[in-house]
């Protein structure tokens, strides 16, 4: 026979309802979340310890890191490079090998980007005769140019390429 719950074991308020759930906390924003969660629902931070050497999750950056002069000494003409300026890894480049460079956060993208703002086929790069043009690939948050929503555009040296919450100074070594 089944024992039945007197009035006074009956949880009344959410608080009592929910008093048995064992939640983790975000390392990053604070906010609960389920011990078994891979990403914190609030701000994206990856739960899961990481040892892919991918980079790490977006946070606040503080300020532009200064440019190296000599970023681009020894490249030959027409190869170019971008430049993490907020993001994981600040003042980390990239170098653009090949016609055709995918970013996103799938484990096939030539430039990983390892947050919940990006979508997994995100955007391609690609050298053609006008030079580096950027492609967004139907991503979710759009590709951003000088902070302005592109579909494709040919990239100018200096241009600020963003893609979810990274944000990138491409810079290309001038044709001959």
């Amino acid at each position: 026979m089944r024992e039945s719950m007197s009035d006074e074991q009956v949880p009344e308020t959410p608080a009592e309802m929910t008093s048995n759930i064992e939640l983790d906390l975000c390392p990053s924003c604070g906010q609960p979340v389920s011990p078994d969660s891979r990403f914190c629902s609030s701000c994206g931070t990856s739960l899961t310890p990481t040892d892919t050497g991918v980079l790490p999750p977006v946070h606040d950056t503080g300020p532009l890191p200064v440019m190296d002069p000599d970023l681009l000494g020894g490249m030959a003409p027409g190869e170019a490079v971008l430049v993490i300026q907020r993001g994981a890894a600040p003042g980390t480049t990239v170098e653009l090998r090949g016609d055709l460079v995918t970013l996103g956060r799938g484990d096939d993208s030539t430039v990983f980007l390892d947050d919940v703002t990006v979508s997994r086929r995100h955007a391609e790069l690609k050298r053609g005769d006008d030079g580096w043009s950027l492609t967004d690939a139907g991503s979710l948050n759009g590709s951003y140019v000088n902070k302005k929503n592109v579909e494709n555009q040919v990239l100018q040296s200096g241009d600020e390429v963003q893609i979810g919450k990274y944000r990138f100074l491409f810079l290309e070594v001038p044709p001959v």
